[in-house]
């Protein structure tokens, strides 16, 4: 699976390497012609189908890019840059926009949690299970903000429904094993009599 990727990948890379050079080419082409040409005056040349092609396939391919998925990326590096500020304003900007994208409210989760705002970060969580709840990571940063919180019975709740989307996932495994230990170790709270 993984090496299908990277084939997938490489192949992709050259393509876009051979599409940014493909006008150059076309260029080179066009002086030489201009430059060796024996003929004292120039005939127009008719574009030919396949030119027609390239150019479309080349206008299409370097389209404009999706502006939310845009405006994500630059909120990404920001938190990355433990910008988280700047990040957040961009993050809110972009819910507003789109308020039906789950990708948004994780992404906001995961900025709270950066900063320990665990309660706002498990409501983003939230927001976003309820828009796509078939995506275990989700999940798992749900449980990760519930587990901040002492809550480790949803903690566990959250992990097991993570580790029902993605049964592979030896990280939410792990956090499964260390948050039911952790629930052992909390002792219940006495009545007095």
């Amino acid at each position: 699976m993984i090496l299908e990727l990277i084939i997938i990948f490489s192949i992709v890379a050259v393509f876009i390497i051979f599409a940014r050079h493909l006008p150059n080419i076309k260029e080179k082409l066009k002086d030489y012609e201009h430059n060796f040409s024996n003929a004292s005056k120039e005939i127009p040349k008719k574009e030919s189908k396949i030119d027609k092609k390239i150019e479309n396939k080349k206008n299409s391919f370097f389209a404009p890019k999706d502006p939310v998925e845009e405006k994500l990326k630059e909120a990404d590096k920001k938190l990355s840059e433990k910008k988280f500020e700047q990040a957040e304003e961009i993050y809110l900007k972009l819910v507003s926009t789109d308020p039906k994208n789950a990708k948004i409210y994780n992404r906001i989760g995961i900025l709270y949690l950066e900063q320990g705002n665990d309660v706002d970060a498990k409501e983003a969580f939230r927001e976003a299970i309820k828009i796509d709840d078939k995506v275990g990571s989700r999940w798992y940063n749900l449980a990760l903000a519930q587990i901040s919180l002492k809550e480790y019975r949803s903690a566990i709740n959250s992990l097991v429904t993570a580790i029902k989307l993605e049964n592979k996932n030896q990280k939410y495994l792990d956090t499964l094993k260390d948050v039911r230990q952790r629930l052992k170790k909390v002792k219940p709270i006495q009545k007095d009599k």
